[in-house]
Parts: structure tokens; sequence; C-alpha cells
């Protein structure tokens, strides 16, 4: 136990007394009265402070957490005194961990049980460990402190965020998907198989107009098809060194400080969910200059646990990825035509002259939609007007690079790949988004 500042302030008062004894007698008397009074207070602070030791404090949270997303943990305090304390606590999770709060204080009432709660927000996949839980302890006078360490050990993983596929169960059953930027996922488009007349929408196709039952009925009809369910979906997820990078994006919110890999691990769990929810067979491919893991097509629930299991222990690699390996492999793996959706990063020249000498080995049987990252890096170099030479040189190669991505993107379209360049902010809205038109219209 410690003393606090208000006692040390007590005691130096008490020693006043006896610097004015020397003249004044009486003082020496007030003296020891004054310090005989502090001393009954430290025993009786002293006293109650020890039955702390019975309180009861602990920590909830879930065994595992979402790679950067808030995730919630819940501190519980019981005091089973007779006494009221004044508590201030402190947790301690990983030290890497984003914390919204560190700090909490609290009037523990005798009896009283309290819920304190914050959020922390993992940026690295893998397992982390919490350690202790610090309480210090004042009574209402406050003369002692006493602090207390609870050791409340333990170990965490940290997968890939399936926090936000709860988010889209919820807003999907209340109709409110737009509140995620999501497109409401109804399947009807333009399948093989007719199934049924409706009423014209504005955002319906023109060509999908039935021009002799809109005459008979005075009024505007869509012919509506159902689209083929069980479709294979196949995501490639390249995990090379372009993808180690940790851009920085203004605005990014949670998304900042993750590496591109873990923004398209994301992007590729939503996706999964997505899908399996749209009855669709759901596989994995990772790799870099050799295979990673691999998860077969399949559908189901359990298939969105299968894939966030594979991809909770992926690292970018410091190597160049294998494309023709990669492909290679996928067309004898998945010889079904499907839905082939490559994760990369075409910042760099010469993995991008890789990925397009070798992407007609998957093209020409599945339909490819590539996911880069969009050229955010280069815009930050581009924004500010150049003020040194240095910069100009900078400035200039930032031009490059964008000329030579673009003339990538614009070649992957020319052999049929369709191509979305999205941000940081948007990758997993703009990708479950591709795969909803594409759904609709019968690409899967």
């Amino acid at each position: 136990m410690l003393l606090s500042p208000r006692a040390l302030i007590l005691l130096a008062a008490g020693a006043v007394w006896f610097l004015l004894g020397g003249r004044w007698p009486l003082c020496l008397t007030l003296g020891m009265v004054h310090n005989a009074v502090i001393f009954l207070i430290l025993l009786d602070d002293w006293r109650r402070l020890r039955a702390t030791a019975t309180f009861v404090v602990q920590r909830e949270l879930r065994e595992v957490l979402a790679l950067g997303a808030p995730n919630l943990v819940r501190l519980t305090v019981s005091n089973p005194t007779r006494s009221s304390f004044h508590l201030e606590v402190r947790d301690e999770p990983p030290v890497e961990f984003v914390l919204d709060r560190r700090d909490f204080v609290v009037t523990a009432e005798p009896g009283a049980t309290y819920a304190l709660s914050y959020h922390v927000t993992p940026p690295d996949r893998g397992e982390c460990r919490f350690a202790k839980i610090n309480v210090r302890f004042t009574t209402p006078l406050g003369l002692l402190i006493r602090a207390s360490a609870f050791d409340r050990p333990q170990t965490v993983r940290v997968y890939p965020n399936l926090l936000q596929t709860a988010q889209h169960d919820l807003l999907a059953r209340r109709n409110r998907l737009r509140q995620m930027g999501l497109r409401q996922a109804r399947l009807h488009g333009r399948g093989l198989e007719f199934e049924r007349l409706r009423e014209y929408r504005s955002d319906d196709d023109l060509r999908r107009i039935d021009w002799k039952a809109s005459a008979r009925r005075h009024e505007l009809v869509t012919r509506e098809y159902q689209i083929e369910r069980s479709q294979h979906l196949l995501l490639l997820l390249d995990c090379g060194r372009t993808m180690a990078t940790r851009p920085h994006v203004p605005g990014a919110g949670t998304s900042a400080g993750l590496t591109k890999l873990d923004l398209a691990i994301n992007a590729c769990v939503m996706l999964t969910y997505v899908a399996t929810q749209a009855d669709d067979r759901v596989g994995l491919f990772a790799f870099a200059d050799q295979p990673l893991q691999f998860v077969p097509p399949s559908k189901g629930r359990s298939q969105l646990y299968r894939v966030a299991g594979a991809l909770a222990g992926l690292q970018p690699r410091t190597t160049e990825s294998n494309y023709r390996t990669a492909f290679t492999l996928t067309g004898s793996r998945m010889r079904k035509r499907g839905l082939a959706v490559i994760f990369t990063d075409l910042l760099d020249p010469d993995s991008s002259e890789r990925l397009l000498a070798n992407m007609r080995l998957l093209a020409r049987k599945h339909f490819v939609l590539c996911v880069a990252l969009s050229d955010y890096e280069l815009d930050e170099l581009l924004a500010p007007p150049p003020g040194t030479v240095d910069e100009v040189y900078r400035q200039t190669a930032a031009v490059e690079l964008r000329q030579d991505r673009r003339r990538a993107l614009a070649a992957l379209r020319s052999q049929g790949v369709r191509v979305l360049n999205a941000t940081s902010r948007d990758l997993t809205v703009a990708v479950v988004n591709q795969y909803l038109e594409l759904k609709q219209e019968g690409r899967v």
C-alpha cells in the first residue's frame, strides 16, 4: 500500500504544528492530536483496503477476434465487502492492439457489480495474449492506495473479419443492405430459365421489357429469370511481396494499418459469406512463389468457416508470385467452368507483366474478375505540387507507374477479364456488389 498525495499533505500539515511548538507549547499538543487522528484514519483505511483482496474482477471476450475491426471486451468488477471504494481500472491487452479506451474510474458500492467495456482493433492475424487487469483502490477518505494486479491471462486468435457477415445478416433481415453500401441480393437476373413477369422498375435493363405483355396491360412489364444456383466460385489470393505494403489512406477508419493482403482477406470472407448465401460453391486458392492453401469448392455455412480458417494463418511473402503455377493448378483443380476472382496488386510493372503473360491460362476456361487495389499511393505522391528536385523525380516516377498500371488494366480487359479497381475503404463492398452484378448477368 502507498500513501496518497492527500495523506502526505496532511502529514506535512502535522509537522507545521511541531515547528510552531517552539514558540507556542499548545501547538505541540495540537500536533500530537492531529497525528493521532491521521494515524487512526490510516489504520482504518489499511483495514478496509485489505478486504479488497476479495474483489472479483473478470474479463469476457470472444476467443476469435476480427482483424481490423472493433472487438468488444467486457470487464466485470464485483465488490463483496461492506465498504465503498474508488477504483481505477486498466486492462492489459496486447500492446499492438488499438484501443478506444484504456482507463475506467468507478465508485464501487458495497455488494454491487459493475460492467465496463471497451473495444480493441487487432492490426495483425495470429495468436495474441491478454495479461493482467490492474486496479487501484482508495477509500472515500483516500489516504492510502492499494494497487492490485488480477492475473487473467487469456490467449485469443485474430481471424479475418467475420463481424461484417453478422452485420450483413442483420441488415438483410431488415432489408437495409444499402446501409453497408451493398446491393439488395435478389436472386433474379438474366439466367436461362424464365421465372415470371413483374412491373417495370427504373433500374431494369430495357432489353428485359416484354413489349407484348406491356401492350396488353398498358404498362411496362419486365421478364424475370431464375438465376442458376450451385455455380462454382474460386477465390485466388496473391500473397506475394506486392501485397505486403501497409498503405496509409486518409479516412480509412479501421482499415488503416492493414496490409493489402489483410484487406483482400477481409473481402474474401465477406464474398464467401454472400456467395454461400446464394447457394454457390466457393473455393479458395492462396499462392505466392508456391501454393499455400487450397480449399475445394463447396457450399453451406460450414464452408465459410473452412475458408476463414485457411485464410487466418496467411501472411504476405517476400518473394515474387508464380502466376503460371497458380493458374495451371487452378485449371487442374477446378475443371468445371465458373467465376475466378483473383485478388492482386498491379502497382509493380514487372509483376503485372507476369500476370498478363499467364492470364490466358485462367481466362480461357473461366470467367475472371481481377480485383486490384487502386493506385491511391500514387495519388498521394501526385497531389501536392513539387517543391524540390527530389519531389519532381518522385512525381515523375509516380506518373510512369500510373501509366504502366493503366496499360496493365487495359490489357486485362482486352483478354476478356473483368477488372475491379477499388480503394481500401470500399474494397469489400465493391467486390460483393461486383459479384452480385455478375450473378444477375448470368456470369455465375
